[in-house]
């Protein structure tokens, strides 16, 4: 954004019996506003997923602003996954010496980006793996049945219970 400034001066002054006013207008300077705007879309490769499938991230951060973004930090949470090791990979959208760094932290990861320039991408993308309880079977609420069959990663609609 550019903010646009310019001065004036107002003066009077006298000449014997004559009272002179008048203004004057100085340069016009320009101003760039710096900003840093960051927007972030996060994409998974599975919408469901069972005990021992592997999900692939891509989490791509964009600096929609006109100045650098400095020190950035992304936390992203992975509850009851763990990260496949060596899936971790990133990659600019733009020539950039930029370098991400994976830190992996209780409950999820971090990502630390040194810089990320104005109208320029960073695509990270990770492997993590389901590790959480157990979903194998589940009670329907109105009947003592049991599904013994494994879990199968669709939205389920209400029913009634079958019988045993």
């Amino acid at each position: 954004m550019i903010v646009r400034s310019q001065a004036s001066v107002s003066y009077a002054y006298s000449l014997g019996n004559l009272r002179i006013n008048s203004v004057v207008s100085s340069n016009a300077v320009d101003t760039e506003i710096r900003t840093v705007k960051l927007l972030g879309k996060k994409t998974a490769s599975h919408e469901f997923f069972r005990p021992g499938d592997v999900i692939t991230y891509n989490l791509v951060i964009t600096n929609t602003g006109n100045f650098a973004a400095s020190n950035v930090l992304i936390e992203d949470e992975l509850s009851y996954q763990k990260l496949v090791e060596g899936s971790f990979t990133y990659s600019f959208l733009e020539n950039s010496k930029a370098e991400a760094r994976l830190l992996e932290k209780a409950g999820g990861l971090a990502f630390e980006i040194d810089e990320l320039r104005p109208t320029s991408c960073a695509l990270m993308r990770s492997a993590s793996s389901p590790t959480g309880p157990s979903l194998t079977t589940s009670a329907t609420p109105r009947s003592t049945c049991v599904r013994r069959r494994p879990f199968e990663a669709r939205k389920y609609r209400r029913r009634r219970p079958a019988s045993c």
